[in-house]
């Protein structure tokens, strides 16, 4: 199960959405190892796009830019038509991976007393194992985390 934020907005007035590469590249590799996957949102509304992750000021070029719109384009129906988070069972899956976007950031993490662990530099893939969490730092890590996860699943 694939579960995406509806939202439009965060708390602050900032816009939002699921981060583009960090949906569509677990999503392919997934769908690629043969996965059957269940994007789900709370009441079932349609998933939206981080217009920034599909910009120069999100890191991403042009022409990835016109990849990944691309590809979104193609999952359309899948991203219309999202099962409703609250309808579904986590033991009725074999993974729940949830795709970044604007979440909580460091502090937030620290102050709840979590043990956050980053990548030396913030751009580089970055992924984290503890027992059966697994966690990718950034964009750039959409790829090995999948990968990571394809991988466990498989043992």
């Amino acid at each position: 199960m694939v579960p995406v934020s509806g939202l439009l907005k965060t708390a602050r007035s900032t816009p939002t959405g699921f981060w583009a590469e960090e949906f569509i590249a677990p999503y392919d590799i997934f769908t690629e190892a043969g996965y059957d996957i269940t994007v789900a949102t709370p009441r079932g509304v349609k998933p939206v796009v981080d217009e920034i992750s599909l910009s120069i000021s999100g890191g991403t070029d042009p022409l990835s830019a016109k990849k990944l719109k691309s590809r979104l384009a193609e999952l359309s129906d899948v991203l219309e038509n999202p099962a409703d988070l609250h309808d579904q069972n986590e033991e009725d899956y074999d993974l729940v991976f949830y795709p970044g976007g604007h979440g909580p950031m460091e502090d937030e993490l620290v102050a709840r007393g979590l043990d956050y662990d980053k990548g030396l530099l913030p751009f580089p893939s970055h992924v984290v194992v503890d027992g059966n969490l697994y966690t990718g730092q950034n964009p750039q890590s959409s790829k090995k985390l999948a990968k990571t996860l394809v991988d466990a699943l498989a043992d």
